[in-house]
């Protein structure tokens, strides 16, 4: 099964990434899925991955808040996420899909703009 995050950059810019595989890692180091050259993100910022047959998010890093759905996630926090779910780290956004969208289909950009950040 294919998973899909759509990523909302600070500058506006926005990424889809598709996986079918796990984890899923996220932070500044080259041995991430998804590297984002920023010095406020942490080497590894996040992991997402199941847990039995649930998807979880990990926060990896202190320092940069990481929110799930509105939820703060302490340092080391396991959190299950929805079908689908909206991370914070910072002034990024992450839209989450347990179900990647069919091929050439995108799902919506994440509610970073306009909403709360």
């Amino acid at each position: 099964m294919e998973v899909q995050l759509t990523i909302e950059q600070p500058n506006g810019s926005v990424s889809h990434h598709r996986f079918n595989e796990e984890p899923v890692t996220i932070g500044s180091a080259i041995a991430n899925h998804i590297v984002f050259d920023d010095a406020d993100l942490a080497p590894h910022q996040l992991i997402i991955f199941r847990e039995k047959e649930t998807w979880v998010i990990r926060s990896l890093a202190q320092g940069l808040e990481i929110v799930c759905d509105d939820r703060v996630l302490a340092h080391g926090e396991t959190y299950p996420l929805n079908l689908e779910a909206t991370i914070k780290m910072g002034e990024y956004s992450v839209l989450w899909c347990a179900e990647a969208a069919p091929e050439g289909v995108q799902n919506p950009r994440p509610s970073g703009k306009g909403g709360s950040r």
